[in-house]
Protein backbone atom coordinates (compact mmCIF):
# COMPACT_ATOMS: atom_id res chain seq x y z
CA UNK A 1 0.00 0.00 0.00
CA UNK A 2 1.56 3.37 -1.49
CA UNK A 3 1.34 6.66 1.49
CA UNK A 4 1.58 10.12 0.13
CA UNK A 5 2.29 13.14 2.12
CA UNK A 6 1.95 16.74 1.06
CA UNK A 7 2.67 20.05 2.19
CA UNK A 8 0.58 23.09 1.80
CA UNK A 9 0.47 26.51 1.63
CA UNK A 10 -2.54 28.59 2.11
CA UNK A 11 -2.41 32.35 0.55
CA UNK A 12 -3.88 35.21 2.27
CA UNK A 13 -6.10 37.60 0.56
CA UNK A 14 -5.79 41.14 1.80
CA UNK A 15 -8.39 43.97 1.61
CA UNK A 16 -8.11 47.23 2.09
CA UNK A 17 -11.23 50.04 1.59
CA UNK A 18 -11.23 53.53 2.72
CA UNK A 19 -13.41 56.37 2.02
CA UNK A 20 -12.22 59.97 0.52
CA UNK A 21 -11.80 63.01 2.94
CA UNK A 22 -13.91 65.17 0.17
CA UNK A 23 -14.20 69.29 0.51
CA UNK A 24 -17.47 71.05 0.58
CA UNK A 25 -18.22 72.89 -2.38
CA UNK A 26 -19.77 76.00 -3.02
CA UNK A 27 -21.62 77.57 -5.96
CA UNK A 28 -22.83 81.16 -6.16
CA UNK A 29 -25.74 81.91 -8.23
CA UNK A 30 -26.18 85.73 -8.89
CA UNK A 31 -28.69 86.01 -12.24
CA UNK A 32 -30.11 89.11 -13.79
CA UNK A 33 -33.55 89.44 -14.25
CA UNK A 34 -33.17 87.09 -17.73
CA UNK A 35 -32.63 84.05 -15.51
CA UNK A 36 -34.20 84.77 -12.30
CA UNK A 37 -37.58 86.22 -11.00
CA UNK A 38 -37.88 89.16 -8.17
CA UNK A 39 -40.54 92.18 -7.58
CA UNK A 40 -42.22 93.94 -5.54
CA UNK A 41 -45.72 94.49 -4.78
CA UNK A 42 -48.19 96.72 -3.19
CA UNK A 43 -51.99 96.08 -2.08
CA UNK A 44 -53.34 99.99 -2.77
CA UNK A 45 -51.41 101.85 -5.22
CA UNK A 46 -50.83 100.87 -8.47
CA UNK A 47 -47.72 102.67 -9.85
CA UNK A 48 -49.40 102.06 -13.40
CA UNK A 49 -49.42 104.71 -15.43
CA UNK A 50 -53.29 105.20 -16.71
CA UNK A 51 -54.72 104.98 -12.91
CA UNK A 52 -53.69 104.56 -9.37
CA UNK A 53 -55.75 101.43 -8.51
CA UNK A 54 -56.44 98.99 -7.99
CA UNK A 55 -52.81 97.61 -5.91
CA UNK A 56 -49.53 96.85 -7.69
CA UNK A 57 -45.82 97.18 -7.55
CA UNK A 58 -43.14 97.23 -10.03
CA UNK A 59 -40.71 95.41 -11.91
CA UNK A 60 -37.41 97.92 -11.07
CA UNK A 61 -34.34 97.88 -9.62
CA UNK A 62 -35.76 97.70 -6.21
CA UNK A 63 -37.42 95.29 -3.97
CA UNK A 64 -39.28 97.04 -1.28
CA UNK A 65 -40.35 95.47 1.87
CA UNK A 66 -42.40 97.68 4.28
CA UNK A 67 -45.23 100.18 3.90
CA UNK A 68 -46.82 103.55 5.35
CA UNK A 69 -50.16 102.16 6.49
CA UNK A 70 -50.37 99.72 3.08
CA UNK A 71 -48.52 96.71 2.40
CA UNK A 72 -45.39 96.28 0.51
CA UNK A 73 -44.25 92.60 0.16
CA UNK A 74 -41.42 91.44 -2.25
CA UNK A 75 -40.84 88.21 -3.98
CA UNK A 76 -37.89 86.22 -5.08
CA UNK A 77 -37.08 82.79 -6.99
CA UNK A 78 -34.26 81.32 -7.98
CA UNK A 79 -33.94 78.70 -10.94
CA UNK A 80 -32.49 75.66 -8.98
CA UNK A 81 -31.54 74.00 -12.17
CA UNK A 82 -28.46 71.85 -12.39
CA UNK A 83 -27.42 73.19 -8.59
CA UNK A 84 -26.38 69.94 -6.41
CA UNK A 85 -29.74 67.91 -5.07
CA UNK A 86 -28.87 67.98 -1.61
CA UNK A 87 -27.27 70.66 0.50
CA UNK A 88 -25.70 71.81 3.76
CA UNK A 89 -25.85 75.27 3.60
CA UNK A 90 -28.21 77.53 1.11
CA UNK A 91 -28.69 81.23 1.47
CA UNK A 92 -30.68 83.96 0.13
CA UNK A 93 -28.64 87.57 0.06
CA UNK A 94 -30.06 90.68 -0.66
CA UNK A 95 -28.30 93.74 -0.31
CA UNK A 96 -30.05 96.74 2.07
CA UNK A 97 -29.30 99.97 0.29
CA UNK A 98 -31.75 102.03 1.61
CA UNK A 99 -34.92 102.65 4.14
CA UNK A 100 -36.54 105.28 2.13
CA UNK A 101 -36.55 108.00 4.71
CA UNK A 102 -38.15 105.61 7.33
CA UNK A 103 -36.92 102.96 9.62
CA UNK A 104 -36.51 99.32 8.52
CA UNK A 105 -39.19 96.90 9.33
CA UNK A 106 -38.33 93.22 10.49
CA UNK A 107 -39.54 91.02 8.36
CA UNK A 108 -41.52 87.40 8.29
CA UNK A 109 -40.50 84.88 5.40
CA UNK A 110 -43.23 83.36 3.22
CA UNK A 111 -42.93 80.51 1.06
CA UNK A 112 -44.69 80.93 -2.17
CA UNK A 113 -47.27 77.51 -3.29
CA UNK A 114 -48.46 79.30 -6.85
CA UNK A 115 -46.83 80.77 -9.67
CA UNK A 116 -46.68 83.55 -10.32
CA UNK A 117 -44.76 85.33 -13.32
CA UNK A 118 -46.42 88.78 -13.92
CA UNK A 119 -45.27 88.81 -17.40
CA UNK A 120 -46.94 86.34 -18.99
CA UNK A 121 -50.36 85.69 -16.52
CA UNK A 122 -52.22 87.76 -14.23
CA UNK A 123 -55.96 89.59 -14.58
CA UNK A 124 -54.29 92.99 -14.19
CA UNK A 125 -54.68 95.60 -17.17
CA UNK A 126 -50.98 95.11 -17.81
CA UNK A 127 -48.06 92.22 -17.61
CA UNK A 128 -45.78 95.02 -16.50
CA UNK A 129 -46.15 94.34 -12.83
CA UNK A 130 -47.50 91.80 -10.01
CA UNK A 131 -50.56 92.59 -9.74
CA UNK A 132 -51.48 92.55 -5.79
CA UNK A 133 -54.76 90.53 -7.11
CA UNK A 134 -52.47 88.00 -8.60
CA UNK A 135 -50.51 87.88 -5.20
CA UNK A 136 -49.50 84.07 -4.80
CA UNK A 137 -50.77 81.83 -1.95
CA UNK A 138 -48.27 81.36 0.31
CA UNK A 139 -47.20 79.77 3.37
CA UNK A 140 -45.64 81.04 6.97
CA UNK A 141 -41.83 79.37 6.70
CA UNK A 142 -40.20 80.64 10.01
CA UNK A 143 -40.25 83.78 12.81
CA UNK A 144 -39.68 87.16 11.94
CA UNK A 145 -36.17 87.59 10.87
CA UNK A 146 -33.91 90.41 11.86
CA UNK A 147 -34.34 94.11 11.16
CA UNK A 148 -31.42 95.17 8.14
CA UNK A 149 -28.74 97.33 8.42
CA UNK A 150 -28.32 99.58 6.10
CA UNK A 151 -25.42 99.23 3.20
CA UNK A 152 -24.90 95.86 4.32
CA UNK A 153 -26.00 92.12 3.07
CA UNK A 154 -29.40 90.63 4.26
CA UNK A 155 -28.75 86.86 4.34
CA UNK A 156 -31.84 84.62 4.85
CA UNK A 157 -30.73 80.87 5.40
CA UNK A 158 -33.03 78.67 3.50
CA UNK A 159 -31.38 75.60 3.81
CA UNK A 160 -34.53 73.37 4.50
CA UNK A 161 -36.25 75.15 1.96
CA UNK A 162 -33.61 74.37 -0.82
CA UNK A 163 -33.74 70.33 0.02
CA UNK A 164 -37.20 70.54 -0.38
CA UNK A 165 -37.69 72.24 -3.21
CA UNK A 166 -35.24 69.76 -5.00
CA UNK A 167 -36.06 66.51 -3.73
CA UNK A 168 -39.89 66.96 -4.87
CA UNK A 169 -41.32 67.98 -1.31
CA UNK A 170 -42.76 70.56 -2.91
CA UNK A 171 -42.71 72.62 -6.20
CA UNK A 172 -39.69 76.27 -6.10
CA UNK A 173 -42.22 78.74 -6.50
CA UNK A 174 -39.56 81.10 -4.20
CA UNK A 175 -40.00 83.18 -1.20
CA UNK A 176 -42.35 85.93 -0.07
CA UNK A 177 -41.03 88.83 2.04
CA UNK A 178 -43.76 90.89 4.08
CA UNK A 179 -43.03 93.37 6.84
CA UNK A 180 -43.37 93.01 10.40
CA UNK A 181 -44.25 96.85 10.76
CA UNK A 182 -45.57 99.42 8.16
CA UNK A 183 -45.91 103.29 9.92
CA UNK A 184 -43.02 104.45 7.34
CA UNK A 185 -41.48 101.54 8.02
CA UNK A 186 -38.87 100.38 4.84
CA UNK A 187 -36.43 97.43 3.98
CA UNK A 188 -35.38 97.94 0.38
CA UNK A 189 -32.66 96.20 -1.63
CA UNK A 190 -31.44 95.77 -4.87
CA UNK A 191 -32.92 93.55 -7.59
CA UNK A 192 -31.76 91.10 -10.15
CA UNK A 193 -32.46 94.39 -12.30
CA UNK A 194 -30.11 96.64 -10.29
CA UNK A 195 -27.55 98.12 -13.19
CA UNK A 196 -25.06 100.18 -11.19
CA UNK A 197 -23.45 97.42 -9.62
CA UNK A 198 -24.14 93.63 -10.73
CA UNK A 199 -22.38 92.08 -7.85
CA UNK A 200 -25.27 93.85 -5.44
CA UNK A 201 -27.57 91.88 -7.26
CA UNK A 202 -29.50 89.14 -5.35
CA UNK A 203 -27.45 86.03 -5.12
CA UNK A 204 -27.96 82.53 -4.15
CA UNK A 205 -25.00 80.74 -2.16
CA UNK A 206 -24.97 76.92 -2.28
CA UNK A 207 -22.60 74.93 -0.11
CA UNK A 208 -23.04 71.08 -0.15
CA UNK A 209 -20.95 68.06 0.12
CA UNK A 210 -20.62 65.53 -2.21
CA UNK A 211 -21.82 62.02 -1.45
CA UNK A 212 -17.92 59.74 -0.31
CA UNK A 213 -16.87 57.20 -3.02
CA UNK A 214 -15.29 54.19 -1.38
CA UNK A 215 -12.17 52.72 -2.51
CA UNK A 216 -11.73 48.92 -2.65
CA UNK A 217 -8.49 47.44 -3.16
CA UNK A 218 -7.71 44.19 -2.98
CA UNK A 219 -4.42 42.03 -3.24
CA UNK A 220 -5.59 38.18 -4.02
CA UNK A 221 -2.27 36.14 -3.60
CA UNK A 222 -4.49 33.10 -4.65
CA UNK A 223 -6.19 31.43 -1.97
CA UNK A 224 -5.39 28.47 -3.35
CA UNK A 225 -3.56 25.09 -1.97
CA UNK A 226 -0.63 24.29 -3.55
CA UNK A 227 0.86 20.84 -3.79
CA UNK A 228 4.69 20.33 -3.28
CA UNK A 229 7.49 18.45 -1.87
CA UNK A 230 5.18 15.13 -2.65
CA UNK A 231 6.43 12.04 -1.28
CA UNK A 232 5.29 8.87 -1.42
CA UNK A 233 6.23 5.74 0.66
CA UNK A 234 5.53 1.63 0.46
Amino acid sequence: MKACFFSAVIHVVLIFSFTEVLQAETVVLQPGPDQSQDIWTTNIYSYAPDGSFPGGGLADERLRVGGYSDLYYSLVQFNLQGLPAQATSVVISLFHFTSEGGTPTEIVLHRNTQQWDWRTTGTGRDHDRLWWADLPQSVFVSPQLPMPAIGTWYNIDVTSLYNNWQNGTFQNFGIQLRPTANSNNWSTFYSSRYGGDPTLRPKLTVTSVPEPTPHLFVFVGGLALLLRNTRCVR
